[in-house]
């Protein structure tokens, strides 16, 4: 069993394996509508967590937050999640 705000149903998303936990971003939804959201998932705590992308909430780097999207690929680099 999982807790926290968990993401909904979605396909062709990417699942980022970071430190310690795994980064879900976009897919498309039930009603095939493109997502841009980003959870975390803690798979010791079993716990989904939303997270701001870089350009929300007063980042450095204002204005890179991903487009919605589905079919692409993303890869942990530096400490980040790229998306392409």
């Amino acid at each position: 069993m999982t807790s926290g705000d968990k993401p909904g149903p979605r396909f062709a998303a990417s699942f980022t394996s970071v430190p310690s936990r795994l980064c879900l971003f976009g897919g498309s939804g039930v009603r095939n509508e493109f997502l841009d959201d980003t959870v975390m998932f803690d798979p010791v705590s079993r716990v989904w967590e939303p997270v701001g992308t870089a350009g929300e909430g007063g980042h450095e780097e204002e204005g890179l937050k991903p487009l919605a999207r589905w079919g692409h690929a993303s890869v942990a680099f530096k400490g980040r999640v790229v998306m392409f």
